[in-house]
């Protein structure tokens, strides 16, 4: 049987975060658009996981039409954020500790080779890389948990492109996408640690030597390692909420 946590609105109220819908577009508004909001949705807790997307509604609120609704959860849907039951409709996808755990056994897989080809950036690239760096910290600062999610995963997106193995790299970026619900799940909460800031703080500068050196190996090591904590405080997550926050511990060597 599949393991659902609560609904992430609570959790949101029980922080104190307030989660609105996302607003209006306008009329016409086409699949692009229409996806970027109902992912927005999904990530910040408005659509909790298993509830069913109704269409009407949605296309009302987002001024869509219903051709580019439809076309957008198709799109959804490939990423893993959402599955479609002929008879029943679509619906945000629930979350399990057996699937979350073999989507970052695949991540590890996937980006171990990819990391262990990664280039030496040049100055421009090094400079977005810390800028990116610099805006998950702010983003963390500011306990925004949705924007710390798009800056951090921009941030290995741009060390994806260091590499020249492009099509493995497309790859992680769908694990990444498809592993993305429970890494929102896991900042809605852990950006209330301050132990947990100084982590990621400490993990992301760990990683921005390793990259600046042109050390693949160390790199691939890094974020191994970071991946495999996750999947172990994710599961934590999903069977135990007060223990998934407990215990963050900084490294600074």
């Amino acid at each position: 049987m599949t393991t659902v946590p609560g609904d992430r609105r609570l959790l949101g109220q029980n922080l104190g975060v307030s989660h609105p819908v996302p607003a209006a577009r306008r009329k016409g508004a086409d699949a692009d658009q229409v996806g970027a909001a109902l992912r927005e949705a999904i990530m910040n807790g408005v659509v909790a996981p298993g509830e069913h997307i109704r269409q009407e509604y949605w296309a009302a609120r987002l001024g869509a039409s219903r051709s580019a609704l439809r076309e957008a959860l198709r799109h959804l849907a490939a990423e893993g954020l959402i599955v479609h039951d002929p008879n029943r409709g679509w619906f945000a996808a629930r979350m399990s500790v057996d699937e979350m755990s073999q989507l970052y056994l695949l991540r590890r897989l996937v980006e171990g080779e990819l990391l262990r080809t990664v280039r030496r950036p040049d100055p421009t690239e090094l400079h977005r890389l810390r800028a990116t760096a610099g805006l998950v910290e702010e983003a963390m600062a500011a306990a925004d948990a949705q924007e710390t999610v798009r800056q951090e995963r921009l941030f290995y997106f741009l060390i994806y492109d260091l590499s020249p193995l492009t099509t493995v790299a497309a790859e992680a970026r769908r694990l990444w996408s498809l592993s993305e619900v429970y890494r929102a799940s896991f900042f809605f909460g852990a950006l209330t640690t301050p132990e947990f800031r100084e982590y990621v703080v400490q993990r992301h500068r760990r990683i921005l030597d390793s990259v600046e050196n042109g050390d693949a190996a160390t790199l691939a090591t890094l974020v191994l390692e970071g991946r495999l904590a996750m999947e172990r405080r994710l599961a934590g997550w999903l069977g135990d909420r007060q223990g998934f926050f407990d215990g963050w511990t900084p490294r600074t060597t």
